[in-house]
């Protein structure tokens, strides 16, 4: 039934050493997706962080300066 698929010969659509094929072009950018969305996990760890720190300078020196307001005041 398919003896003519068998015998024919591949054919070469380009010799360039440098070509990849559209099988090895998904492998790469699937690779390249799959660095991509850890980078992405990872900022989003570093922003949670860093809001985190932020936060935390943020009610001390609320903190700093109510005790200079009351120590002002009294």
């Amino acid at each position: 039934m398919f003896k003519w698929f068998k015998k024919q010969n591949p054919k070469i659509i380009c010799q360039d050493e440098n070509y990849f094929s559209p099988g090895d072009k998904i492998v790469e950018l699937e690779e390249r997706i799959r660095l991509l969305e850890d980078q992405v996990r990872e900022l989003q760890q570093e922003n949670v962080e860093t809001t985190n720190s932020i936060y935390e300078v943020a009610n001390s020196l609320d903190s700093r300066i109510d005790i200079l307001v009351n120590a002002l005041q009294h």
